[in-house]
Protein backbone atom coordinates (compact mmCIF):
# COMPACT_ATOMS: atom_id res chain seq x y z
CA UNK A 1 0.00 0.00 0.00
CA UNK A 2 2.85 2.11 0.58
CA UNK A 3 3.91 2.00 -2.90
CA UNK A 4 0.68 2.91 -4.70
CA UNK A 5 0.57 6.24 -4.27
CA UNK A 6 3.90 6.25 -6.13
CA UNK A 7 2.78 4.92 -8.96
CA UNK A 8 1.46 6.48 -12.09
CA UNK A 9 1.00 5.19 -15.92
CA UNK A 10 4.93 5.48 -16.48
CA UNK A 11 5.20 2.44 -14.03
CA UNK A 12 5.16 -1.10 -14.23
CA UNK A 13 4.62 -3.35 -11.40
CA UNK A 14 5.65 -6.95 -11.67
CA UNK A 15 4.62 -9.35 -8.52
CA UNK A 16 6.67 -12.65 -8.17
CA UNK A 17 5.61 -13.78 -5.10
CA UNK A 18 3.66 -16.83 -5.18
CA UNK A 19 -0.06 -15.84 -4.38
CA UNK A 20 -3.07 -17.32 -5.22
CA UNK A 21 -5.29 -16.24 -7.77
CA UNK A 22 -7.82 -13.91 -5.67
CA UNK A 23 -5.13 -11.83 -3.95
CA UNK A 24 -3.46 -11.44 -7.51
CA UNK A 25 -6.89 -9.76 -8.82
CA UNK A 26 -7.24 -7.88 -5.56
CA UNK A 27 -3.51 -6.47 -6.41
CA UNK A 28 -4.17 -6.10 -9.95
CA UNK A 29 -6.72 -3.65 -9.05
CA UNK A 30 -5.19 -1.59 -7.41
CA UNK A 31 -2.37 -0.93 -9.36
CA UNK A 32 -4.62 -0.22 -12.63
CA UNK A 33 -6.18 2.22 -10.78
CA UNK A 34 -3.02 3.92 -10.70
CA UNK A 35 -2.59 4.27 -14.08
CA UNK A 36 0.27 1.81 -13.50
CA UNK A 37 0.81 -1.60 -16.11
CA UNK A 38 0.70 -4.98 -13.68
CA UNK A 39 2.33 -8.36 -14.24
CA UNK A 40 1.99 -11.53 -12.49
CA UNK A 41 5.43 -13.28 -12.55
CA UNK A 42 5.62 -16.10 -10.32
CA UNK A 43 8.79 -18.31 -10.72
CA UNK A 44 10.18 -21.69 -9.56
CA UNK A 45 13.63 -22.70 -8.98
CA UNK A 46 15.31 -23.69 -5.53
CA UNK A 47 18.10 -21.22 -4.21
CA UNK A 48 20.78 -22.52 -6.32
CA UNK A 49 18.83 -21.86 -9.17
CA UNK A 50 18.04 -17.94 -8.02
CA UNK A 51 21.98 -17.98 -7.39
CA UNK A 52 22.77 -18.87 -11.08
CA UNK A 53 19.68 -16.93 -12.47
CA UNK A 54 18.35 -20.40 -13.48
CA UNK A 55 15.51 -19.75 -12.56
CA UNK A 56 11.86 -19.59 -14.84
CA UNK A 57 9.21 -17.54 -14.78
CA UNK A 58 5.47 -17.82 -15.84
CA UNK A 59 4.26 -14.42 -16.52
CA UNK A 60 0.33 -13.61 -16.60
CA UNK A 61 -1.16 -9.67 -17.93
CA UNK A 62 -1.50 -8.35 -20.81
CA UNK A 63 0.84 -9.24 -24.15
CA UNK A 64 2.32 -5.32 -24.31
CA UNK A 65 2.55 -5.18 -21.10
CA UNK A 66 4.95 -8.37 -20.45
CA UNK A 67 7.18 -7.82 -23.55
CA UNK A 68 7.93 -4.31 -21.54
CA UNK A 69 9.22 -5.99 -18.43
CA UNK A 70 10.52 -8.72 -20.42
CA UNK A 71 14.23 -7.30 -20.95
CA UNK A 72 14.03 -7.58 -16.86
CA UNK A 73 13.19 -10.86 -16.24
CA UNK A 74 15.45 -12.36 -18.53
CA UNK A 75 18.48 -10.96 -16.48
CA UNK A 76 17.13 -12.82 -14.01
CA UNK A 77 16.06 -16.40 -15.56
CA UNK A 78 16.51 -19.12 -17.94
CA UNK A 79 13.38 -19.37 -19.31
CA UNK A 80 10.42 -17.11 -20.01
CA UNK A 81 6.81 -18.45 -20.24
CA UNK A 82 3.86 -16.02 -21.27
CA UNK A 83 0.87 -18.38 -19.49
CA UNK A 84 -2.28 -15.99 -20.27
CA UNK A 85 -3.79 -13.95 -17.69
CA UNK A 86 -2.26 -13.20 -14.00
CA UNK A 87 -4.99 -15.60 -12.60
CA UNK A 88 -3.70 -18.66 -15.42
CA UNK A 89 -0.01 -17.44 -14.15
CA UNK A 90 -0.77 -17.61 -10.31
CA UNK A 91 -2.38 -21.28 -11.11
CA UNK A 92 0.36 -22.59 -12.79
CA UNK A 93 3.39 -22.09 -10.04
CA UNK A 94 0.83 -23.42 -7.40
CA UNK A 95 0.53 -26.53 -9.79
CA UNK A 96 3.91 -27.05 -10.17
CA UNK A 97 4.74 -26.60 -6.70
CA UNK A 98 1.98 -29.51 -6.25
CA UNK A 99 3.75 -31.57 -8.89
CA UNK A 100 7.41 -31.21 -7.37
CA UNK A 101 6.41 -32.21 -3.27
CA UNK A 102 4.48 -35.02 -4.85
CA UNK A 103 7.27 -36.58 -6.71
CA UNK A 104 9.25 -35.65 -3.43
CA UNK A 105 6.91 -37.61 -1.39
CA UNK A 106 7.15 -40.61 -3.72
CA UNK A 107 10.71 -40.52 -3.41
CA UNK A 108 10.49 -40.29 0.12
CA UNK A 109 8.99 -43.19 0.42
CA UNK A 110 10.64 -45.28 -1.75
CA UNK A 111 14.27 -44.80 -0.40
CA UNK A 112 12.81 -45.66 3.13
CA UNK A 113 11.26 -49.10 1.70
CA UNK A 114 14.66 -49.44 0.24
CA UNK A 115 16.68 -48.70 3.99
CA UNK A 116 13.93 -51.08 5.70
CA UNK A 117 14.93 -53.70 3.35
CA UNK A 118 18.53 -53.02 3.89
CA UNK A 119 19.19 -51.48 0.61
CA UNK A 120 22.29 -48.92 0.54
CA UNK A 121 21.07 -44.98 -0.80
CA UNK A 122 23.92 -45.08 -2.71
CA UNK A 123 22.66 -48.42 -4.02
CA UNK A 124 19.30 -47.04 -4.44
CA UNK A 125 20.40 -43.93 -5.99
CA UNK A 126 22.56 -45.78 -9.09
CA UNK A 127 19.13 -48.06 -10.08
CA UNK A 128 16.92 -44.81 -9.71
CA UNK A 129 19.53 -42.88 -12.14
CA UNK A 130 18.51 -45.46 -14.79
CA UNK A 131 14.62 -45.59 -13.90
CA UNK A 132 12.16 -43.37 -15.75
CA UNK A 133 11.05 -41.82 -13.21
CA UNK A 134 14.30 -40.02 -12.28
CA UNK A 135 14.24 -36.47 -12.61
CA UNK A 136 16.12 -33.05 -12.31
CA UNK A 137 14.30 -33.06 -8.09
CA UNK A 138 16.07 -36.07 -7.73
CA UNK A 139 19.48 -34.53 -8.25
CA UNK A 140 18.90 -31.73 -6.37
CA UNK A 141 17.53 -33.55 -3.40
CA UNK A 142 20.11 -36.59 -3.75
CA UNK A 143 22.78 -34.93 -1.52
CA UNK A 144 20.68 -33.67 1.40
CA UNK A 145 18.95 -38.14 1.50
CA UNK A 146 21.95 -39.43 1.44
CA UNK A 147 23.61 -37.05 4.06
CA UNK A 148 20.84 -35.91 5.95
CA UNK A 149 21.93 -32.11 5.76
CA UNK A 150 18.35 -30.52 5.07
CA UNK A 151 19.13 -27.02 5.06
CA UNK A 152 16.70 -24.84 3.00
CA UNK A 153 16.58 -24.25 -0.48
CA UNK A 154 12.78 -24.39 -0.52
CA UNK A 155 11.55 -24.59 3.35
CA UNK A 156 8.95 -27.09 4.46
CA UNK A 157 6.80 -23.98 5.77
CA UNK A 158 6.86 -22.31 2.57
CA UNK A 159 5.89 -25.57 0.19
CA UNK A 160 2.50 -25.99 3.03
CA UNK A 161 1.60 -22.25 2.60
CA UNK A 162 1.94 -22.84 -1.26
CA UNK A 163 -0.30 -25.83 -1.12
CA UNK A 164 -2.78 -23.89 1.66
CA UNK A 165 -3.06 -21.26 -1.42
CA UNK A 166 -3.97 -24.20 -3.80
CA UNK A 167 -6.43 -25.67 -1.45
CA UNK A 168 -7.77 -22.22 -1.24
CA UNK A 169 -7.94 -21.83 -5.46
CA UNK A 170 -9.29 -25.31 -5.52
CA UNK A 171 -11.84 -25.45 -2.72
CA UNK A 172 -15.60 -26.98 -3.67
CA UNK A 173 -13.36 -29.51 -5.58
CA UNK A 174 -11.62 -32.48 -3.90
CA UNK A 175 -8.11 -33.54 -4.97
CA UNK A 176 -6.96 -36.36 -3.26
CA UNK A 177 -3.11 -36.02 -3.84
CA UNK A 178 -3.16 -31.98 -2.98
CA UNK A 179 -5.08 -33.58 0.61
CA UNK A 180 -2.45 -35.89 0.87
CA UNK A 181 0.22 -34.34 0.68
CA UNK A 182 -0.80 -31.21 2.07
CA UNK A 183 -1.44 -32.99 5.22
CA UNK A 184 1.96 -34.93 5.45
CA UNK A 185 3.57 -31.13 5.44
CA UNK A 186 1.30 -29.41 8.22
CA UNK A 187 2.31 -32.69 9.87
CA UNK A 188 5.83 -31.78 9.12
CA UNK A 189 5.37 -28.18 10.64
CA UNK A 190 3.81 -29.94 13.62
CA UNK A 191 6.83 -32.11 13.78
CA UNK A 192 9.62 -29.35 14.22
CA UNK A 193 10.63 -29.00 10.61
CA UNK A 194 8.75 -26.30 9.02
CA UNK A 195 12.47 -24.39 8.49
CA UNK A 196 14.30 -27.35 7.03
CA UNK A 197 13.37 -28.25 3.42
CA UNK A 198 10.80 -29.80 2.36
CA UNK A 199 13.10 -32.94 1.37
CA UNK A 200 13.15 -33.61 5.59
CA UNK A 201 9.26 -34.98 4.84
CA UNK A 202 11.66 -37.90 5.26
CA UNK A 203 11.55 -37.49 8.57
CA UNK A 204 8.33 -38.75 9.19
CA UNK A 205 8.69 -41.70 7.91
CA UNK A 206 12.11 -42.77 9.69
CA UNK A 207 10.36 -41.99 12.68
CA UNK A 208 7.02 -44.10 11.64
CA UNK A 209 9.58 -47.14 10.80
Amino acid sequence: KKLLPKLSSSHAVVQSATIDPATSNHLKALVEETGAIYVEAPFTGSLPAAKDRKTIFFLGGDPSAIEGVLPYVKRLSQAQFQIGTNVQACTIKLSMNLQIVSAMTALAEAITICRSAGISDELFYSVFKMNASYSGLAALKEQKLLTGDFSPQFSVKHMAKDLRLLEKTTEGVEYQLLATVSEQLRAAERAGLGEEDFSAIVKLLEEEG
